[in-house]
């Protein structure tokens, strides 16, 4: 493997990449901790260049003499730790329509804090040039050493699995008043539906934009585009169908039924491509000793 990611021991959690990483091997990174190493996408960070005094600054960051760089990773790690626990804490009380309407807009509310935030980063050329770095090793030149904390990867991150857990609660909740005899006499109103399928298109959005991001992103190979592209297709796709299926079910207007039945078998045909196409990428993957 080109890279592997080892988890740091320090308070506000910073990745540090290393090529062709030995954990037996001898290293002058003070700050590692080599218990639980795992594979990471090949080439994905490329070179970054750095000024030797912004190197400096770094390391005294990485000795706590740097508050403004630590007080950053703290206040992100907050937030998103905040908006991840509100998946967590929430997961099982979404059972019924009203309870998954007035936590979706706590949900956008903490998730809206946490990117305003992170990309009011992005903004500033100042904070941003501490989130990214690399930095070649005196002892072994030869042997670059990358340390890199990206605020913009970890946004798309955010973002993704906030799309997937949108869609999931969607389906959770589809599936759970089908199978729930109560709900028999006591329809959803339209604006229910109405809702489900705002929070679907919401997810399908998501997606796309993640699709966006991976065919710009300097941070990913070719490759990793090749095989990340189909699959976030598919997963706005699925959402776009479940989105036209209730809508089918508020139609009354055969004409208009029949172009949202067209458009459901469009999309599962484009889901059917994508879904081959991302299995020959995983074949393509395994016989090249590729990471997952």
């Amino acid at each position: 493997h080109d890279y592997w990611t080892a988890n740091v021991c320090l308070e506000f959690g910073v990745e540090i990449f290393i090529p062709n990483y030995d954990p037996f091997a001898a290293t002058n990174l003070k700050v590692i901790n080599v218990n639980n190493i795992v594979p990471l996408w090949p080439r994905r960070f490329t070179t970054l260049k750095k000024t030797a005094k912004e190197l400096e600054n770094f390391e005294q960051s990485l000795d706590g003499r740097c508050p403004e760089f630590r007080n950053c990773c703290l206040k992100l790690r907050k937030l998103r730790n905040d908006l991840h626990q509100l998946f967590y804490d929430h997961n099982d009380d979404l059972k019924k329509i009203d309870k998954l309407i007035d936590f979706k807009q706590k949900l956008f509310d903490q998730f809206n804090n946490y990117i305003s935030w992170s990309a009011g980063l992005l903004a500033n050329n100042q904070s941003r040039q501490l989130f990214g770095f690399r930095w070649t090793s005196s002892i072994d030149p030869n042997n670059s050493r990358f340390i890199v904390y990206d605020i913009e990867f970890e946004i798309c991150s955010t973002i993704y699995v906030l799309a997937m857990w949108l869609m999931k609660s969607v389906y959770e909740l589809l599936i759970s008043k089908e199978n729930n005899k109560e709900n028999i006499t006591n329809n959803w109103k339209n604006r229910d539906y109405e809702f489900l399928i705002q929070t679907l298109r919401e997810s399908a959005g998501m997606f796309q934009y993640l699709l966006e991001r991976t065919k710009s992103n300097k941070y990913f190979s070719e490759n990793d585009c090749d095989f990340l592209e189909p699959i976030l297709r598919s997963y706005r796709n699925h959402c776009l169908a479940e989105a036209q299926e209730l809508l089918f079910r508020l139609s009354n207007i055969s004409w208009i039924q029949l172009k949202i039945v067209i458009r459901i078998l469009q999309l599962y045909w484009a889901i059917n491509e994508d879904l081959n196409d991302s299995a020959t990428m995983m074949m393509m993957m395994n016989t090249t000793n590729r990471p997952e």
